[in-house]
């Protein structure tokens, strides 16, 4: 019945409104008494006879259709229902299946009270009066809408955001908005799935490591500018104190290996050597920050571009190399990987072979800052 109305087919769904179906949609999703039945079933039922009253709505034209669903669907139900499943999420004796089925529910409910809101206005001031603002909030912060011309026909949708869109951030939307290409409907279509397959990626990303407390304050913003800025302070300290302590002579290198020795005797020496450990430090926790947030999305990211992308398309026997492949190929041509690793490189050499190496730290840090590529 539901699928007879979708699309929509406005004969069906002016049909369907004024028989007993409503009513029947109502009671399953106003019943508590199912006998014999899993939570996850009754949820999948709820949400079955929440979709069938959508459908009834879906590019509505005639405003009797809403009207005789208010009268025969009980809105305070589904506000309550609504109110259950944002409660759901904190209760601990309820599992994480169970949890999901009902807010699955809970948002389909949700997307048809949004819909009839905008034709029936009266549903929306009993939506405020019913519901806390928190909970109004958090369904309008986890739903999306599209509004789609259809044969001069304005249709708004309404659906669920997956968890990981909080980890959207505009940079990436602009990215998509101004990265696809729009020369063709092919092309549109071939570049907006590989934006979509990226997007995915470094969404699930973010989320994996905002799960894990360390990984999460590694890669935090604040944390990683105050390690960029400390890492540039000791390079800037180090080169300085190379200038003003040593005289090098014609084709004199200084290197450790003569040097270990003299560091009692020498303080200024020791001083270099003892803020090179510091910044060593600092690039290793940098580095460990990047390989965290940035390898996998490097790496998974040439290989979605490469599979999906247009090349694939062209040359289908690049299906068969190994992902591992695209992988370092993807690492070795990637100007931030390559920076951070040398930056890494160069500042061990300069502890453990000569403190010159250190003048090419500084050098990488101040590409960086420059955005030179």
């Amino acid at each position: 019945l539901t699928e007879l109305m979708q699309g929509p087919c406005h004969g069906n769904q002016a049909i369907l409104a004024s028989s007993r179906l409503p009513a029947s949609c109502n009671k399953i999703l106003s019943s508590s008494k199912f006998s014999d039945c899993s939570v996850v079933d009754v949820a999948n039922l709820k949400e079955a006879a929440a979709r069938c009253l959508s459908a009834m709505l879906e590019g509505c034209r005639d405003v009797s259709i809403p009207l005789t669903l208010k009268n025969e669907v009980n809105v305070d139900n589904l506000i309550t229902y609504l109110n259950e499943g944002y409660e759901c999420q904190f209760i601990e004796e309820i599992n994480e299946s169970e949890i999901e089925e009902k807010l699955q529910t809970a948002f389909e409910i949700y997307g048809f009270l949004y819909t009839m809101a905008d034709l029936v206005p009266d549903v929306m001031g009993i939506m405020k009066e019913e519901m806390k603002p928190e909970v109004i909030e958090w369904y309008q912060t986890h739903t999306g809408t599209i509004e789609i011309d259809q044969n001069g026909i304005l249709r708004k949708i309404v659906f669920r955001l997956p968890d990981v869109s909080e980890y959207l951030a505009d940079d990436q939307k602009k990215r998509v908005l101004w990265g696809v290409d729009r020369t063709s409907h092919t092309n549109r279509l071939e570049t907006f799935l590989v934006f979509v397959q990226q997007l995915k990626l470094e969404l699930f990303q973010k989320k994996k490591v905002a799960q894990s407390p360390i990984a999460s304050k590694l890669t935090s913003e604040i944390f990683a500018l105050t390690m960029n800025r400390a890492a540039i302070i000791f390079a800037l300290v180090i080169n300085l104190l190379m200038i003003i302590v040593y005289r090098i002579a014609d084709n004199a290198i200084i290197e450790y290996s003569r040097m270990f020795g003299k560091l009692s005797e020498d303080p200024e020496f020791l001083s270099v050597w003892m803020i090179g450990v510091l910044l060593c430090l600092v690039e290793l926790v940098r580095y460990v920050a990047f390989v965290m947030s940035f390898v996998p999305l490097i790496v998974y990211g040439k290989i979605t571009e490469i599979r999906f992308g247009p090349l694939a398309t062209k040359y289908p026997i690049i299906l068969r190399v190994p992902d591992f492949v695209f992988g370092i190929f993807g690492l070795i041509t990637s100007f931030q990987f390559v920076v951070e690793t040398s930056l890494c490189a160069v500042t061990l050499l300069g502890v453990l072979i000569s403190p010159l190496f250190f003048s090419l730290n500084l050098l990488f840090h101040m590409i960086v800052a420059n955005d030179i590529t």
